[in-house]
C-alpha cells in the first residue's frame, strides 16, 4: 500500500499557491457561476480561489499531513505513483484546517468529484470532498459509512488454529478479544501517533534489509505489553508471536505462534471512493501482555534471561476464515518477522515488510509506572519493487507499541532509536501545472500554446519542534518553521514548435524578501543527467533519476518589478530553452533557508510564488529584454516595454493588465486568447500530450484529423476553451483536461 511522504524529513506542498494574488495574478472567482463578463486577465485564470476546509475530528492533538486530488489516489486500496496532488499541506495540532487556497477552477465542474488523502495512522485514510459555491469540505463527523464482509468464526472460539497458531483467549464473532490485560483511549495515545507520523516520515516508508527477531533480556518479573495503534487496512489480518530461548533457534516449522489480535481491522479503513469501512475486529488502544506458556501455564511475565521474540502478520486471514474448520487462510500469507530474518510469504518468496523503532519516553502498562517503547509497522500485501522509496509499500497497514520497563531491554540493532529531542520535518508535494507560452509576442501568431511547455512541481520542506512542559512533559505548543523550497522544472516542446531561440526564467517571490546566495540561503541548480522520457516520447516522473550539477545562464539576483519599488529574486534558467541538454530534462532548483521562517501551525503564509517567463535579449533597446510572462503576471523592470501595445497585444500598463491580445480587428474589450496560460493542477501529462498530439474534433466529437497541433489553434485543439471563455467560465471548466 501506498504512503503519504510525512518525513521528519520532508512534505511537499502544493503549487496551487503558485500566483500572488496582490501582485502576480489578476482576479479570480469564487467557485460560483459567473455571469457578468470577467476582466481580460481572470478570463483566462485556470484556478479560482476556495475555501478548503478539513476536520478529522480526532482527539489526538498534532498536526495531520494530507493531500487533496481531483480523483481518488487509491485502487484497489494501493495509492498511484502515478498521481501527484494538486494541493497538499497540514492541518493545526487540533486535526482542522481552513484557509482560502488557489485550487483549479474546474473542480466545480459538474461530475468532477475531490478527495482527501492522509498516510496518518490514526485517521481514515481517504476522504470525499463537499464542493459547493466555492467551499471544499471535509468533516470526520459525517462519513459514508459501509459494512465489510460479514465475519467468520463464533462466538468464544478457542479453536487452535492453522500453522500451529494458538489462540490466548475468546473472541467473539467479530474477532474481538475477550482477554486484553488494559485499554488506552485515544488521548492517552496522542504522543504514540505522532512519533509513528514523525519516524514514518523520516523514514519515508523505506524497507529495512536486516530485520530479525529481537532480543528481551528479562529480568524475571517485568511484562511486555502489546498496544494496537493502528490497522488502516482492507484485510482483515490476524497478528501473532513466538518466542524461544536465545541460543536454541528452532526451525521456522517447529515454532509455536500465539494469536494476540484475531482481526486486526480497526474500523477507520477506507475505500478507493472514500467510504468508511465499519467493521471493527480489534479497538485502537487494545492491549495484551504478551504470554510466557509453562506446561501450557500462561504466565505474564517471562523467566529470567535473554528471549528472542518475534511477530507475524497473517495477512487477510480472519476475513478468509473458513466456515467449516475454522482454520487461518493462508492463501495471503506475510510472515513479517522469523527467526531467521528471512520472512516468506505463501510463494516462497523472501521479504521484509517492517519497520520499527525505540523511543526513550512514556508511561504505560507495567507496574513499574515508566515505560519505554518500542514501535513496529507491517506491510500486510508485500510486493517487491525497484525503488526503496516505493508508494506500493507504506509499513503501517498494521502498527503496534511493544511497552517495556526499558528500551534497553531490547536488542534490535535493524530498529533506530528516537528521542524526544528529535525535531520532525515535514515535507508537502505537489503537481503545480502546465505552463503553456506563445513566443510570437506581440505578434497574434497562430496561437497553438505549443512553442514553449514547461511542466511545473513544487515541494517544500518544514521544520516541526514540540514544546513541552518540563514537569508535566505535555505538549505545549507545536512550531512550523519553513526550511527550504525545491523546484521542478521539465521543459518540453512540440518537436515542429518554437522556431526562435528563447531563454526561460523565473521571478521568485519567497518567505525572505531578498534572498542573497552564501548570506541567507543557498541555492543548489541541478538537471536529470537523462531525458525523462520514455521510448514512447512520454514524460516519465519518478525517483531514480540521476541529478548532475547544472549552470544556469544567470544564478540568482535582484531585479525591480516593472512600473514599481519591489523587487524579484530572479533566476535566468538557460538562454536556449530547447537546448538539447534543457530540453526534455527536469531541472530542480533547491532553495534552503540559513535560518528557518516562522510560519502559523497549518498556513501556507509565506511559502514562495513563481512568475516564470521566457525571454530573448531586446534587439530594440540593448539591456533590456523582450519578456512574455504568464497573463496577469508583472514583469520585471528589465522587460523593453516598447512591445506593449503594439501589434496584436492589448495589455494596459496603467490598469496592471500584461500579455492579454485582441481579436484580430476588433476593439480590445473582445479579448479571446492570452499569450500564455498557466494550467493549473494538470494531474499527469494529458494536457502536455494534447497540445502536441491532441485528436482535432468537430462539436460532435467526430475526429477531423491527426495533425501534431503545429499552427492549430488551441481552441481546435480543446473543443471546450472556446465555450470556457464565452461562458465566462460558467460552462466547460475542465477543457483543457479533455
Amino acid at each position: 500500500m501506498k504512503h503519504l511522504t510525512f518525513c521528519a524529513a520532508l512534505l511537499a506542498a502544493s503549487t496551487a499557491l503558485i500566483g500572488c494574488k496582490d501582485d502576480l495574478d489578476g482576479g479570480v472567482n469564487n467557485g460560483e457561476n459567473i455571469v457578468e463578463e470577467l476582466d481580460p486577465v481572470a478570463k483566462f485564470s485556470t484556478s479560482t480561489t476556495y475555501q478548503l476546509s478539513i476536520n478529522y475530528a480526532t482527539k489526538v492533538e498534532g498536526a495531520i499531513v494530507f493531500e487533496v486530488y481531483d480523483q481518488s489516489p487509491l485502487k484497489d486500496g494501493v495509492k498511484s505513483d502515478d498521481l501527484l496532488p494538486i494541493f497538499s499541506g497540514f492541518t493545526q495540532k487540533d486535526g482542522t484546517f481552513s484557509q482560502a487556497v488557489e485550487l483549479p477552477e474546474y473542480l466545480s465542474a459538474p461530475g468532477r468529484d475531490v478527495y482527501v488523502y492522509t498516510s496518518a495512522i490514526h485517521v481514515p485514510s481517504l476522504l470525499k470532498a463537499n464542493v459547493s459555491n466555492g467551499s471544499i469540505t471535509v468533516d470526520a463527523n459525517n462519513l459514508t459509512k459501509v459494512a465489510s464482509r460479514s465475519s467468520r468464526a463464533g462466538a468464544g472460539t478457542t479453536t487452535a488454529l492453522d500453522k500451529g497458531w494458538i489462540a490466548m483467549g475468546e473472541y467473539d464473532e467479530n474477532g474481538t478479544i475477550q482477554y486484553a490485560d488494559g485499554f488506552y483511549e485515544e488521548e492517552e495515545l496522542r504522543k504514540d501517533f505522532n512519533l509513528f507520523n514523525s519516524y514514518y516520515a523520516n523514514r519515508n516508508g523505506k524497507n529495512n534489509n536486516e530485520q530479525k527477531d529481537f532480543v528481551f533480556k528479562s529480568d524475571g518479573e517485568e511484562k511486555l505489553a502489546v498496544t494496537l495503534l493502528s490497522s488502516n487496512s482492507k484485510y482483515g489480518s490476524s497478528l501473532g508471536y513466538y518466542y524461544y530461548k536465545q541460543g536454541s533457534e528452532p526451525s521456522y516449522n517447529s515454532l509455536q505462534i500465539h494469536m494476540i489480535f484475531p482481526n486486526t481491522q480497526d474500523g477507520t479503513y477506507t475505500t478507493d471512493d472514500g467510504e468508511v469501512i465499519t467493521t471493527v475486529g480489534t479497538k485502537v488502544g487494545t492491549s495484551v501482555y504478551l504470554k510466557y506458556y509453562e506446561n501450557g501455564v500462561a504466565q505474564d511475565a517471562f523467566p529470567e534471561g535473554k528471549w528472542n521474540i518475534g511477530f507475524v502478520l497473517l495477512s487477510d486471514a480472519w476475513s478468509q476464515l473458513n466456515d467449516g474448520n475454522q482454520t487461518l487462510s493462508t492463501t495471503n500469507t506475510t510472515y513479517s518477522i522469523t527467526a531467521s530474518g528471512d520472512e516468506i510469504n505463501n510463494n516462497g518468496v523472501a521479504n521484509r515488510p517492517v519497520i520499527g523503532f525505540k523511543y526513550s519516553d512514556g508511561k504505560g502498562l507495567n507496574s513499574s509506572g515508566k515505560i519505554e517503547s518500542a514501535f513496529f509497522g507491517f506491510e500486510d500485501n508485500f510486493i517487491p519493487c525497484k525503488k526503496d522509496k516505493d508508494d506500493v509499500n507504506n509499513y503501517k497497514d498494521v502498527v503496534i507499541k511493544l511497552s517495556v520497563g526499558s528500551t534497553e531491554d531490547i536488542e534490535a540493532p535493524w530498529i533506530d532509536n528516537i528521542t524526544p529531542e528529535t525535531s520532525a520535518r515535514i515535507q508537502l508535494e505537489t503537481s503545480g501545472g502546465l505552463f503553456s507560452f506563445e513566443d510570437l509576442w506581440p505578434s497574434r501568431g497562430d496561437f497553438d500554446m505549443n512553442d514553449v511547455l514547461v511542466r511545473y512541481d513544487y515541494y517544500i520542506q518544514y521544520y516541526e519542534t514540540t514544546y513541552k512542559d518540563l514537569l508535566t512533559e505535555e505538549v505545549t505548543d507545536v512550531e512550523y518553521k519553513l526550511d527550504g523550497e525545491e523546484f521542478y522544472l521539465t521543459p518540453g516542446q512540440n518537436v515542429n514548435a518554437a522556431g526562435n531561440k528563447n531563454g526561460f526564467g523565473v521571478c521568485l517571490k519567497t518567505a525572505v524578501k531578498e534572498l542573497k546566495e552564501g548570506e541567507n540561503c543557498t541555492i543548489t541548480s541541478e538537471i536529470t543527467k537523462e531525458s525523462v522520457l520514455d521510448a514512447d516520447g512520454n514524460f516519465v516522473y519518478n525517483d531514480d533519476y540521476e541529478y548532475v550539477p547544472f549552470e544556469v545562464a544567470q544564478s540568482l539576483h535582484q531585479e525591480g518589478v516593472y512600473g514599481s519599488s519591489d523587487t524579484y529574486n530572479v533566476i535566468l534558467i538557460t538562454d536556449n530553452i530547447k537546448g538539447a541538454d534543457v530540453l526534455n530534462h527536469r531541472i530542480r532548483i533547491k532553495v534552503k533557508y540559513n535560518e528557518a521562517q516562522p510560519i502559523e501551525g497549518g498556513s501556507r503564509d509565506g511559502v514562495s510564488t513563481l512568475n516564470p517567463f521566457i525571454y530573448k535579449e531586446s534587439t530594440r533597446n540593448p539591456g533590456k529584454r523582450w519578456e512574455v510572462h504568464l497573463t496577469g503576471r508583472i514583469p520585471t523592470a528589465m522587460v523593453d516595454d516598447s512591445y506593449f501595445g503594439e501589434e496584436d497585444d492589448a495589455s494596459d500598463i496603467e490598469e496592471g493588465i500584461f500579455y492579454v491580445r485582441k481579436v484580430q480587428g476588433e476593439a480590445k474589450s473582445s479579448l479571446d486568447y492570452p499569450f500564455s496560460f498557466y494550467l493549473l493542477g494538470v494531474p499527469n501529462q494529458d494536457a502536455y500530450e494534447n497540445l502536441r498530439n491532441k485528436l482535432v474534433r468537430d462539436k460532435n466529437g467526430h475526429v477531423t484529423g491527426r495533425p501534431k497541433n503545429e499552427s492549430v489553434a488551441i481552441d481546435q485543439i480543446f473543443a471546450g476553451y472556446k465555450n470556457w471563455v464565452e461562458s465566462n467560465h460558467t460552462e466547460d471548466k475542465d477543457w483543457y483536461l479533455h
